[in-house]
């Protein structure tokens, strides 16, 4: 049996020791297998290696960049150059966008709850960071009016899908996310948005970046293919900003580092065709199947799924007994191994004490294993 000592200090040294688990439902990196259309991409690694080679790096970022915003529908940020940068990862991304808040000197505030290393970046900068609860952004009949009665700080920061519960803006062909851009346009507020897991939002998002350029609000955005696409942790952050800070911004990227992988870019422009082709089915369909299965593993359990607003790769559990603290470790010393909610309210730990994350984007009989094994430690313990 596998033990845990808790609580650790982050969400991350959580998944660390995850790592040395078959029943690992912690980080919510994609690892499951590689559908038959992302099969026939790894069939031609040779080829794509001798063209990372040959193409020049400009043309290699620009295939993949097109394909991404394509992908994703969106199509003014697919045809506009010179404000996206790569990196090996969205933390990078954010971490660049850390060091500009300092410099600008801007009070920052996070949604909550969200995955602990945002908050993380940002205090190592030495920002003041002050919490906005995602009921106010994600659930209030009026989002500007919600804002409004909140003290926003100068910058704010919001995950889109959020990450853990999936709770969205996209839920009304873009008018909340339409008023909490107009918010920000109208009372001079910097918006910092991660798109990381807005893959899962399956065609809901409109073109964000016309609705970001038309209103004219400093904004920096975070896109992500870590938690979509199966390439072994072979992944890419994309970070784009508006024209107002494009230079200053791009003076901080280049000073992190030059480029990523031609091979990495190369390989994953690909593989976000072959996802494009086969309608998102290979990945949306292993979620859909896991999360019915885990739904199976915890009736009449303690546990229950929290319905997401969009069905992202992580499944949102409430719990009707005891803390997350405690369950968590007395899953991982049967091998079981899944995120507390305590550290996702980086401003509170005690309001996460009734909530556990499960990652879903696994092998389906991987995870019918650990799902059973869930279930047998919920249900004999």
């Amino acid at each position: 049996m596998n033990k845990t000592a808790a609580p650790l200090a982050d969400l991350t040294q959580y998944e660390m020791v995850a790592l040395e688990s078959s029943h690992n439902l912690a980080d919510a990196h994609a690892h499951q297998w590689q559908s038959a259309a992302e099969r026939d991409v790894i069939d031609m690694l040779p080829k794509l290696w001798d063209e990372s080679q040959t193409l020049t790096q400009a043309e290699l970022d620009r295939q993949f960049l097109q394909n991404f915003f394509d992908f994703h529908g969106q199509t003014s940020m697919a045809a506009n150059e010179g404000r996206s940068w790569l990196s090996y990862a969205a933390s990078i991304s954010m971490g660049i966008i850390a060091t500009h808040l300092r410099l600008s000197r801007k009070s920052v505030t996070l949604i909550e709850p969200c995955f602990d290393n945002l908050y993380e970046l940002l205090a190592h900068n030495e920002l003041e960071v002050s919490s906005l609860p995602e009921d106010i952004v994600f659930k209030s009949p009026d989002a500007f009016a919600a804002l409004a009665l909140h003290e926003v700080g100068d910058a704010l920061i919001l995950v889109d899908p959020n990450n853990p519960t999936g709770s969205t803006s996209f839920v009304d062909d873009g008018e909340r996310f339409r008023a909490i851009v107009r918010f920000c346009a109208r009372h001079g507020k910097t918006l910092i948005l991660d798109f990381s897991f807005a893959s899962f939002l399956r065609g809901r998002r409109p073109d964000v970046y016309e609705i970001l350029d038309d209103s004219g609000v400093t904004y920096l955005c975070i896109e992500d293919t870590g938690k979509t696409w199966p390439t072994l942790d072979i992944k890419c952050g994309i970070l784009t900003v508006s024209a107002d800070i494009r230079d200053e911004v791009r003076d901080l990227h280049t000073a992190v580092l030059l480029n990523v992988s031609p091979f990495a870019v190369r390989l994953l422009a690909d593989f976000v065709t072959a996802s494009k082709n086969d309608g998102f089915a290979s990945v949306a369909d292993v979620l859909d199947a896991n999360r019915q299965v885990l739904a199976d593993a915890i009736e009449g359990t303690e546990l229950e799924l929290v319905r997401p607003d969009s069905l992202v790769s992580v499944a949102w559990l409430r719990l009707h007994r005891g803390t997350a603290t405690d369950l968590q470790e007395r899953l991982a010393q049967h091998g079981v191994h899944v995120l507390p909610g305590t550290h996702f309210f980086w401003s509170d730990h005690r309001q996460g004490e009734s909530y556990v994350r499960v990652a879903l984007a696994r092998d389906p009989e991987a995870f019918a294993r650990s799902a059973a094994a869930l279930r047998k430690v919920l249900t004999t313990s």
